[in-house]
């Protein structure tokens, strides 16, 4: 996706990624060389900070915040941040063409009506004037979406007490899209895959000619491995990520607890790819890449490579990333594609729906 970095002034957004074990806040600004990085930070979370993406301890998150805040090191306070897919619904719907936007909000309202299943008064409802329908003659497709508020204003709440504006609100794959898009190029008649995997959650999205063709989120990521590491060396969660991270274990763990687990996530893979590959029967030559937490672990894509007999690589979009500090780049050279989400959510600024 080409885009223009100076037809007009654009207002950055601090993306800060909220996931199940850490925070992670980037904040780009557009150069004369494409993007660069004012301030990068991330901040680890407790353990069941986060359920199933739901906030469960408040506290934790709130001085993870206050922290971020800390290291970011600005006034700047409008900030994008991300839900998952799964607790959101979304429709595609057709609407008569040329109505009014009074009209158009009725006709929406009266639609998300017939299928939410909970009353309107406790969603959030957006929607997107997707163009002339093609299956619908004389209408137009509107792509309608809908998140509990419950789970937005908690996020927003925490924001707020930390005076950081939640501006954007997106979806969590909307934001590795943004940066899949930007930063993948992809081959005629090729399609990228990109397996985003943190602690608890794997994305699939699936690009054909630098367009989504598919997406789905599944229960699995990096917390069986944690818990395996855990029980066998005998140390807390914060240490044994923190060493996972640096590659300070005991290189025993990967003898016998490491083949294990390369084994299980090429299993979810696979199945993964099954299911794309039934709902987008191409036929077409595929790129795996890898991004998140996962890409942090040793040659973890020959590995996982020789478990799915295709040709793995890693996504790292951050690391031709120019930094305005040091600080900046030795934290983005340490823990690099963890930042994907946040990278797609701060570059979101850049893009039309944002300004």
């Amino acid at each position: 996706m080409q885009r223009s970095w100076f037809s007009q002034k654009k207002r950055p957004l601090l993306g800060i990624d909220i996931g199940s074990s850490s925070v992670k806040a980037l904040l780009l600004q557009p150069s004369n060389d494409g993007l660069c990085v004012l301030s990068a930070a991330i901040e680890a979370l407790p353990d069941q900070a986060l359920h199933n993406r739901k906030v469960k301890n408040f506290d934790a998150l709130a001085f993870a915040l206050k922290k971020i805040k800390r290291q970011i090191k600005t006034h700047h306070c409008d900030v994008a941040l991300a839900i998952a897919g799964s607790h959101v619904i979304s429709k595609k719907v057709q609407i008569e063409a040329q109505l009014s936007e009074y009209e158009l909000e009725e006709l929406i309202l009266l639609e998300v009506d017939s299928f939410l299943p909970f009353p309107l008064e406790e969603i959030y409802l957006d929607f997107e004037h997707l163009g002339i329908s093609k299956t619908h003659q004389g209408k137009d497709d509107v792509l309608l979406t809908a998140a509990h508020r419950e789970l937005v204003d908690a996020r927003c709440t925490l924001l707020r007490e930390e005076k950081l504006e939640p501006t954007v609100i997106d979806v969590e794959y909307n934001a590795l899209v943004n940066v899949m898009q930007s930063e993948l190029t992809g081959c005629a008649d090729t399609v990228d895959i990109v397996f985003h995997i943190g602690h608890e959650m794997m994305h699939i999205c699936a690009l054909y000619n630098n367009k989504l063709v598919y997406h789905k989120e599944h229960q699995f990521g990096l917390s069986g491995l944690v818990s395996d590491i855990m029980a066998s060396y005998q140390l807390d969660r914060d240490s044994t990520v923190n060493s996972l991270l640096e590659g300070s274990l005991e290189p025993t763990w990967q003898d016998s607890i490491y083949p294990i687990f390369v084994a299980h996530c090429a299993q979810q893979c696979q199945r993964a790819l099954q299911l794309f590959q039934h709902s987008f029967s191409s036929g077409k030559s595929q790129c795996i890449w890898l991004s998140g937490g996962i890409s942090q672990l040793p040659d973890i894509q020959k590995l996982l490579g020789n478990e799915l007999t295709q040709q793995t690589n890693i996504f790292n979009p951050v690391a031709k990333l120019r930094c305005k500090n040091e600080a900046a780049t030795e934290l983005l050279a340490r823990h690099g594609s963890q930042f994907t989400l946040a990278y797609g959510l701060s570059s979101g600024s850049l893009l039309s729906c944002h300004r």
